[in-house]
C-alpha cells in the first residue's frame, strides 16, 4: 500500500505573525533572568477569546541580559489546503510574569502594530517588574 503524503501547508481563517520583543528589568533596571513571556488572546478569534484558560500560550523566557525576543504565528479557523489567510484584526494581551513579582500585562490592537516585513512587531520596550 503507498504511503498516504501529508499537507504540505494549512488554510485557517486568519493568521497573525508576530515578532515580539522588549526588556524585562527590576525597578531599579536589573535584568530580571527568567521571566517569563505569556500571549493570551482576548478579542482575536470570538470562540477562543471566551474562553481565557485554553488560549495561554508560554512564548518563552527571559535571557541572563533581560532580552526576550520571539516569532510567533497564531492562526485559527477550519484547517484546510489553501492559500496564506488574512491578516487578523482584534486584540491580545502580553503578560510578564516572574516569582516574586507583580504580573505587567499590555494590551495590543493588530491595527495599531508597525508591520517589519511580513510581520506585526509587539515592542514591549523595557518591561520594569515590581516586586510583590
Amino acid at each position: 500500500m503507498p504511503k498516504r503524503k501529508l499537507i504540505d501547508f494549512i488554510h485557517a481563517d486568519y493568521l497573525a505573525e508576530l515578532t515580539i520583543k522588549g526588556i524585562i528589568v527590576d525597578r531599579s533596571g536589573n535584568p530580571v533572568a527568567g521571566a517569563e513571556v505569556v500571549f493570551i488572546d482576548n478579542g482575536l478569534d470570538y470562540i477562543r477569546s471566551r474562553d481565557p484558560f485554553r488560549w495561554i500560550v508560554a512564548l518563552g523566557k527571559a535571557s541572563p541580559t533581560g532580552r526576550f525576543a520571539r516569532n510567533f504565528d497564531y492562526m485559527w479557523g477550519i484547517v484546510a489546503k489553501a492559500t496564506k489567510p488574512p491578516v487578523a484584526a482584534g486584540t491580545f494581551v502580553i503578560r510578564v510574569q516572574h516569582p516574586g513579582y507583580r504580573p505587567y500585562q499590555k494590551s495590543f490592537a493588530m491595527e495599531k502594530l508597525t508591520t517589519a516585513g511580513n510581520r506585526d512587531l509587539v515592542d514591549l520596550g523595557t518591561v520594569r517588574l515590581r516586586k510583590n
